[in-house]
């Protein structure tokens, strides 16, 4: 236990001292301090979690979490940590053009998204008679798993995911150019559907596309956030997202709407252990000791980039025509050996799990490729209107689709540009002659 309290609280200062150090050269709002609230979220909320609680159990897993693999998942965080913020800091240099900016804001303004509102409302509406109709859930953990990565093809069901990533381009577009009404009203929205569904992740998707839209357009030229600003921003945002997972937890188990509310704010409010235990709720870190101790006790060979390669393939080919090639999906790999005979209990991925799922001890090496990726998107978002979409959306998903594997990423990824340039071609979204010519 004393090793796990060591790596706690090297964890701890790593993050403050590397966000110090990036924010005066990238400001707050940079891919170190969102990279350090992903790798929180995903790979270690739970340590800090049980520090905090006594009742704290190590996850729904069908192995014993020892003190070993536990520490071996601070670990892995650790390194992902430092990993990152290296490869950022040898990688960055500023390349964003400041009187560019303020032109593509400008641009972006003059879009009108009346109609694309409505449309919006219309999808809604189908959507939610699609899921009554075709998509009716049962309690939380009851629905059926599919067996292989063939039998998770699901089109329709992507078709109709496709809703929330065209209302995050939205969102988007609002935030960058200050506007409210209809963005909270959308989030409501999609909250409450949320709750009634059991679902999650997808209100937090769109919920951090604004929240990001926002801190951006607030570094822009004259109407530049002040860091207290930012921060008060981030902490009303992180409280919102925080009572929706609990809120959310709790309609999942039974509770009427109401009662859960009540539930959530009696709770927040007097116990610091649930206000941790929240932020822990998107954590993989037992997944990832499950990972850990098959692939260490020869039982899950490792795939050496497989998955990844399935993740590419899976965008542009449908499952059903993929071959063997839909077996390297790093969810369904691990499951093939993880529990194959259990169909009714579903538990996810995570980017930590599939990264040693190929690399083992060297599951550094995702973590080098994704901070380069990252680097260059922040540090060119302001080049055009796709850049800066492009890298608000993929820092969005990535907040939620850590806690899956690769191919979910992706997927979420290609929807996200498909939605873009639906609304690029449906208002016009054209880039003036001036920011062309300033970018030869």
């Amino acid at each position: 236990m004393i090793e796990i309290h060591s790596l706690l609280a090297l964890l701890l200062f790593s993050v403050i001292f590397q966000n110090i150090i990036a924010a005066k050269s990238a400001g707050l709002i940079n891919p170190v301090l969102l990279f350090s609230m992903i790798n929180y979220l995903h790979n270690w909320s739970s340590s800090v979690t049980e520090f905090f609680s006594t009742n704290f159990v190590r996850g729904n897993v069908l192995i014993e979490v020892t003190d070993a693999l536990w520490t071996k998942t601070l670990l892995m965080a650790l390194i992902a940590q430092w990993v990152f913020f290296v490869v950022f800091l040898y990688f960055s240099r500023q390349k964003c053009k400041p009187d560019l900016k303020l032109i593509i804001l400008k641009t972006i303004e003059q879009v009108n998204l009346d109609k694309l509102k409505f449309l919006y409302f219309c999808v809604l509406l189908v959507s939610v008679g699609f899921s009554l109709v075709f998509l009716q859930r049962g309690p939380y953990g009851s629905g059926v798993q599919a067996a292989s990565s063939q039998e998770a093809f699901a089109p329709l069901y992507t078709i109709m995911s496709l809703r929330i990533f065209f209302l995050g381009v939205i969102l988007i577009c609002d935030g960058l150019c200050g506007r409210k009404k209809f963005p909270l009203t959308a989030i409501m929205i999609e909250g409450v559907l949320a709750a009634l569904s059991g679902g999650r992740k997808m209100v937090f998707l769109v919920l951090l596309m604004y929240l990001l839209s926002i801190l951006i357009r607030g570094d822009v030229g004259k109407i530049k956030l002040k860091a207290c600003k930012k921060i008060f921003i981030l902490c009303l945002f992180g409280s919102i997202g925080v009572f929706l997972v609990v809120f959310v937890l709790q309609v999942r188990i039974g509770m009427t709407p109401l009662d859960a509310a009540i539930f959530t704010l009696e709770n927040l409010s007097s116990s610091p252990e649930s206000f941790f235990a929240a932020l822990a709720s998107s954590n993989s870190q037992p997944l990832q000791a499950w990972v850990i101790d098959l692939v260490d006790s020869g039982k899950l060979d490792l795939l050496y980039g497989k998955s990844y390669i399935q993740a590419l393939v899976n965008t542009v080919v449908l499952r059903p025509f993929q071959g063997g090639v839909a077996q390297w999906q790093a969810a369904f790999s691990f499951k093939s050996v993880a529990y194959p005979n259990i169909n009714y209990h579903g538990w996810d991925f995570c980017f930590a799990g599939e990264t040693y799922l190929n690399f083992g001890n060297f599951f550094w090496i995702p973590y080098t490729i994704f901070a380069i990726i990252m680097n260059k998107f922040f540090y060119s978002r302001f080049e055009s209107i796709f850049k800066l979409f492009l890298c608000i959306g993929t820092y969005s998903i990535c907040f939620v689709a850590f806690r899956s594997d690769s191919t979910a990423l992706l997927r979420h990824l290609s929807l996200f540009i498909i939605a873009f340039f639906i609304l690029k071609r449906s208002v016009s979204m054209k880039i003036p002659c001036i920011l062309r010519e300033k970018n030869q």
